[in-house]
């Protein structure tokens, strides 16, 4: 029974330092993104620099769903936003209106990029100690969280 209460404190104990961690990244993100940390759209940042990285610079909405944890409206939405202020365009293309492409501007790759070093110096400090197995371990954890 002891054990088991443990076990119980120790779960609870753990989703409240997960919770206070969550929040010292937030914060972090104000130091090399505070647009989208005012805001509070960390989506948004993440789909401007998978746009950017993973896609070279354009990419169809549909793409980016499968990428990141949020729905194809919630991709809609931070499209939406970037384009509004001026981060990225998204235009049909000539030979199929049906397809639509999203694709970053000159702006939206600068606010990019000028963000790079303040955000590797901040996962090097979050994460950077982590053994190859704890940093493997915690990776996985992490995201079966968002499978459940």
């Amino acid at each position: 029974m002891e054990a088991t209460g443990n076990r119980v404190r120790d779960q609870r104990r753990l989703i409240a330092l997960l919770a206070a961690l969550s929040d010292l990244i937030r914060q972090d993100t104000a130091t090399f993104a505070p647009e989208f940390a005012e805001r509070g759209t960390w989506g948004d940042l993440e789909l401007l620099a998978r746009i950017h990285f993973e896609f070279d610079g354009v990419a169809r909405p549909s793409q980016l769903v499968g990428l990141t944890y949020t729905t194809s409206a919630g991709v809609t939405g931070s499209l939406r936003r970037l384009e509004n202020e001026g981060l990225i365009v998204r235009e049909r293309i000539e030979n199929d209106r049906r397809v639509l492409l999203a694709s970053i501007t000159d702006e939206g790759r600068e606010k990019l990029l000028a963000g790079i070093p303040a955000f590797d110096e901040i996962a090097d400090k979050r994460v950077g100690n982590l053994s190859d197995d704890e940093f493997d371990c915690l990776f996985d954890f992490v995201q079966r969280q968002f499978e459940i």
